[in-house]
């Protein structure tokens, strides 16, 4: 990283040394968070995005530079919330969607775009669902539909890739849980058969969707009463 902080310092044209400088400081947020070195994983973080945003500013808007500032906003929403800061989390959350939004509106046809946007939608309506003040688990399942939408239009183009079918039974587990929240059992189960479906469940797969039915049995049974 301070090979690159040089580069970039002597070479300040070139975009490739702010881009790879970036791309050096997400990749030890990673290492720094595996190793639960939290403050150490934000810094590295935030850093990142300055170099990001500094990049799509004077070299423009690539494609390539707004998904590798997504994805960074994303991991900084996520420190965030395992250091207990849920709520101040989610201007980075919203912003991750966002820009994932423009870059599958812009590019329809490229369905890594909109599996991503799929994950970053799937990411704000959980959030949205349990945020500790104003929690609106309604608007939270109509993010997560919305969310799906994309998801499909990734499998549509490429059905058998297996990191788009893992996204999209993430954010299924997501809305059966969320319609959960709004008591919408019968729905929360229905979700369940196509989790099963979209991709070969593992272990915590099943477990989630074994409390997820069992928890819907016991929301209909309450209502029957």
């Amino acid at each position: 990283a301070e090979l690159l902080d040089g580069l970039m310092g002597d070479f300040p044209d070139v975009p490739q040394y702010r881009l790879r400088f970036a791309n050096a400081l997400i990749g030890l947020g990673v290492v720094y968070r595996e190793m639960q070195r939290y403050d150490d994983a934000e810094a590295a973080y935030k850093r990142a995005i300055e170099l990001q945003e500094l990049l799509i500013e004077r070299f423009g808007a690539a494609p390539e530079y707004r998904s590798g500032l997504a994805m960074t906003h994303g991991n900084l929403a996520n420190i965030m919330r395992l250091t207990g800061r849920r709520d101040e989390s989610e201007p980075h959350v919203a912003l991750a969607a966002e820009l994932r939004r423009k870059l599958a509106d812009e590019f329809p046809n490229v369905p890594d775009y909109q599996s991503r946007l799929g994950r970053a939608l799937g990411n704000l309506g959980r959030f949205v669902a349990e945020r500790n003040e104003g929690a609106d688990p309604a608007r939270g399942v109509e993010i997560l539909l919305d969310a799906l939408t994309h998801h499909r239009a990734a499998l549509e183009r490429n059905p058998d890739h297996p990191e788009y079918r893992t996204r999209m039974r993430f954010d299924l587990i997501n809305l059966s849980t969320t319609y959960l929240q709004v008591r919408s059992h019968r729905a929360a189960a229905d979700t369940i058969d196509e989790i099963i479906t979209i991709a070969p469940p593992s272990a915590d797969t099943i477990l989630a969707s074994a409390a997820i039915l069992a928890r819907a049995s016991v929301l209909a049974a309450d209502d029957a009463t």
